[in-house]
């Protein structure tokens, strides 16, 4: 019995098996890789969400620290409580970094977003908007006005146009007077209460309405602050981050209620102010005028 060979392979099949060698070994290699690839991005895509979880809760903390810091406020009015540009106070995280939390009168413009306000309180602040509008000039409405908040204007704080646009919304331009008054007051330093304003009023115009809406529009203890946080990575190191927003806070009989951090100090906005040249910056910096 003898053997069968095969007969040889010609050049032609043993090239075409290299090639098929060669095409096989690029699929399987390119698979791996894709594999490798997908668990990078996976990777990736973890860690993202890792950080923008700690980042989050890291922001809820702050948020927590701030409002407990509000609530030991007792005895005194904020602004007594407040040092150089606002300063409230710093805190220590545990890998060293600074916090420092700074507060500003948040009521000094007007309310540019009416969403959700009904009413009289709608009425008197459409008014106070279209009174703007004629004075804001080359600014624009959005360098007066803020996107949350009560109805009411700081009366301290408050850029000109933004006093007159209240005074005129509530007693037309027989206002501009009572304005001004009110303004020379306040520029010479003299504290603005109720009973000041109602004085200014009396004296320039019989319209009871006009001043009780007026009292409506003009805050004299401030419930809405903005905030700013600055985190450095050691006491006068570099500036690593910076968050600001808005806080509704309650009254000092609510502060005193809250101090051990319950929710009577409500964050309205909190957002991202970045840093470096393309940083926002915080509205307690704005100029007021």
């Amino acid at each position: 019995m003898t053997a069968r060979t095969s007969p040889p392979r010609s050049a032609s099949e043993r090239g075409f098996a290299l090639v098929l060698t060669v095409l096989l070994t690029l699929v399987v290699g390119f698979g791996i890789a894709v594999s490798l690839r997908r668990q990078g991005a996976q990777t990736l895509a973890v860690e993202r969400q890792l950080r923008a979880y700690q980042e989050h809760h890291g922001q809820m903390g702050l948020q927590d620290a701030i409002r407990v810091w509000l609530g030991e406020q007792r005895s005194q009015s904020l602004p007594d409580a407040l040092g150089e540009r606002g300063h409230a106070l710093d805190l220590v995280l545990t890998d060293g970094s600074i916090v420092s939390v700074y507060l500003a009168d948040g009521q000094a413009r007007a309310l540019g977003v009416l969403t959700g306000v009904t009413g009289r309180s709608l009425d008197d602040a459409t008014r106070v908007l279209e009174a703007l509008q004629t004075l804001a000039g080359a600014r624009g409405l959005d360098a007066y006005t803020r996107g949350a908040g009560p109805v009411a204007i700081s009366i301290a704080t408050a850029p000109r146009a933004v006093v007159r646009a209240a005074f005129r919304a509530a007693l037309g331009e027989d206002g501009d007077r009572s304005a001004d008054e009110l303004l020379r007051l306040r520029d010479a330093g003299e504290v603005i209460d109720r009973a000041t304003l109602n004085g200014i009023t009396s004296a320039n115009t019989r319209n009871a309405e006009g001043r009780s809406m007026l009292n409506r529009l003009l805050a004299y203890d401030p419930t809405l602050w903005t905030v700013l946080v600055e985190i450095r990575q050691r006491a006068g190191g570099r500036l690593t981050a910076r968050y600001g927003g808005l806080v509704q806070i309650s009254s000092n009989r609510g502060r005193q209620a809250s101090a051990m951090g319950s929710g009577g100090n409500t964050f309205l906005t909190w957002r991202n102010l970045g840093v470096g040249p393309d940083a926002e910056i915080w509205d307690g910096d704005l100029e007021t005028e």
